[in-house]
């Protein structure tokens, strides 16, 4: 049982491509998990797609706890295989994502990346501030050679059943963390789908709101580290510490989510 979690927050211009397509790839369900939305969004959802399940929030979640809480309740209906999709995703990748689904079960997947930066070359023109914390990261795992860059943090990404037995929900909250999870307890992992960043026609961002997600990732990845090392949780890397949305987060709201469906 494939569940595909779908993060959501005034996508209404955007979230009915995105559905389309998890749709037309043949998920078994498809779970919107709508937070902080003052449009149409949620409206279109329920009159459109009465297959989709929506969880609606008021406030808004912040980043990835949308994730962790879709997570929770696919897992609470028998969800086996969790494909995480977000919701402003548009771009023409429906092949991709057959493939990313295929390779993730015939290869017997625990963790099931998507490449979104697949021509090296053009590594080197990347913000070093986008770069180095994830090629750390996957150093440090000795996985760069396998993956590359790559990160649960960006592109459409699968996570089967089995890898709960070495992360917790919450973990899904801090993406790095799987990985890190993943590769220190001995999950199999691998790249389901090369996508091009520009491909997934993701919303475009400002430039102090990616200075803000690039914060996240670096201080995502520095708590990856410190968990695959042993040592005390801690966002800093390079002698910074890297702060960025995750102030926004809402554990709070988690926490009480998955109480509620215990």
């Amino acid at each position: 049982m494939l569940f595909a979690i779908v993060p959501a927050q005034n996508e209404e211009d955007r979230i009915s491509t995105a559905l389309n397509h998890l749709l037309f790839v043949g998920v078994d369900k498809v779970v919107v998990v709508a937070n902080g939305c003052i449009d149409r969004t949620e409206e279109i959802v329920i009159k459109n797609y009465p297959q989709v399940h929506l969880i609606t929030f008021k406030q808004s979640l912040g980043i990835d706890i949308p994730k962790a809480i879709g997570c929770a309740w696919a897992l609470n209906q028998g969800a086996t295989d969790f494909l995480f999709y977000d919701g402003d995703l548009v771009g023409e990748i429906t092949s991709e994502l057959t493939l990313l689904i295929n390779n993730h079960f015939e290869n017997n997947y625990d963790l099931t990346l998507t490449n979104c930066y697949p021509i090296p070359n053009l590594i080197q023109n990347l913000p070093k501030e986008l770069v180095l914390p994830r090629f750390h990261l996957n150093e440090l795992l000795g996985v760069l050679d396998l993956i590359g860059i790559s990160t649960p943090s960006h592109g459409p990404h699968i996570i089967s059943k089995n890898l709960f037995k070495y992360i917790e929900i919450k973990d899904i909250a801090t993406p790095p963390i799987i990985l890190a999870k993943a590769v220190k307890y001995g999950a199999k992992i691998g790249i389901g789908a090369n996508i091009p960043h520009y491909r997934l026609c993701s919303r475009l961002k400002n430039g102090n709101h990616a200075k803000l997600i690039f914060d996240t990732l670096a201080g995502d990845c520095a708590e990856a580290i410190s968990i695959y090392l042993g040592l005390p949780r801690s966002r800093s890397l390079f002698g910074k510490e890297y702060i960025g949305y995750n102030s926004k987060r809402r554990f709070d709201i988690l926490e009480s989510y998955l109480k509620g469906l215990l």
